[in-house]
């Protein structure tokens, strides 16, 4: 590999694109990431969604002007010009057709969350990537929160018998129910929880909403989804011999700069950041999710 390793990013209609370009590109930022560069993008959009076609003029403009990211003409232009794919496109409905545009090429690509909008959209992507032999991923940056992370790996307690997150659960009609928000707790659970959820249900208040799943050993996680008041993301993982409290709100490190460093030390190198398995249970618990809720 080249000293300097060229990134490119395909949709610029989300702010994890700012996030993760001053994270690479901005030497003065105290988790700036070394040896890469965004060398190439492609805005995209969806004219359908408010939350994409409403930003993605100012974040283009943002990486043109602040960071002086070329822009190309289609997403295969992108990945033919770079090392390592972005796919930081905001609209899910998307990435299936996105990826089949790049999938050719070869890249290792990572895809932000949700992978896709249902289970069958995710094999499809997984699919392409064998065909091709691209190296894969895509989760939430929640997942790579450094104090979540050193909990999961501190056994000292025993197993995990039980986990509740704490978030929110802004609905939009373009991706609806758990696809949009509901993805970030969703993925803590599956991170420690691991494949295999058996059942869950739904109960809804006011002003939250509880997904309730249950694990075999009678083990359980809970996403306690709010609609009002605070926003933060929190986590209670019990274990057999005592309780691990997380409050992500007070991380060390901005969420991206953990998910950034688990991205470029690995799919650079031929592996995925996530086991597969794990990339499509949080997609199944989504989907067993919405269902239920409808």
């Amino acid at each position: 590999m080249s000293s300097t390793q060229r990134i490119g990013m395909i949709g610029l209609d989300t702010s994890h694109v700012i996030a993760f370009c001053r994270l690479l590109m901005d030497q003065s930022d105290p988790h700036y990431i070394p040896g890469f560069k965004v060398s190439a993008a492609w805005a995209g959009g969806s004219r359908d969604f408010d939350k994409s076609w409403s930003r993605i003029e100012g974040f283009t403009r943002e990486l043109k002007e602040k960071y002086g990211v070329p822009m190309l003409e289609t997403p295969r232009q992108v990945a033919e010009q770079c090392d390592l794919v972005l796919m930081t496109a905001v609209d899910g409905r998307t990435h299936q057709e996105l990826f089949a545009q790049i999938a050719p090429v070869g890249r290792p690509t990572f895809i932000d969350k949700p992978l896709s909008v249902s289970v069958a959209g995710a094999e499809a992507i997984f699919a392409m990537a064998d065909k091709h032999h691209v190296v894969l991923s895509s989760s939430s940056s929640l997942r790579f929160n450094d104090e979540f992370v050193e909990a999961l790996r501190d056994d000292e307690l025993g197993p995990i018998v039980a986990i509740d997150v704490f978030g929110p659960l802004e609905m939009v009609d373009a991706m609806p129910g758990y696809l949009w928000y509901g993805v970030h707790g969703i993925e803590m659970m599956v991170a420690a929880m691991g494949v295999g959820c058996e059942s869950l249900q739904v109960v809804k208040m006011p002003d939250r909403e509880l997904l309730i799943c249950r694990w075999g050993g009678n083990r359980t996680a809970v996403y306690h989804g709010t609609f009002t008041g605070t926003h933060a993301f929190a986590a209670v993982i019990r274990r057999e011999k005592g309780v691990q409290m997380i409050d992500i709100a007070q991380a060390r490190r901005p969420f991206y700069a953990g998910l950034l460093e688990a991205i470029t030390s690995t799919l650079l190198r031929g592996k995925p950041t996530v086991d597969r398995a794990q990339m499509l249970e949080v997609m199944r618990v989504m989907e067993l999710g919405n269902a239920a809720r409808a």
